[in-house]
């Protein structure tokens, strides 16, 4: 239970860089589309 709640403390962009880079270590084209999704992002904002 504590390293949940350690986990929720956690910045939130920060789990999802790491879940990012979890999806990324098993799956390549993750990748692809994270940095596809990053540029979306960036040029929408």
């Amino acid at each position: 239970m504590l390293i949940l709640k350690r986990i929720l403390s956690f910045n939130f962009t920060h789990v999802v860089y790491l879940v990012a880079l979890y999806l990324v270590t098993h799956d390549a084209p993750s990748l692809i589309l994270f940095f596809t999704f990053n540029k979306v992002k960036s040029s929408i904002y």
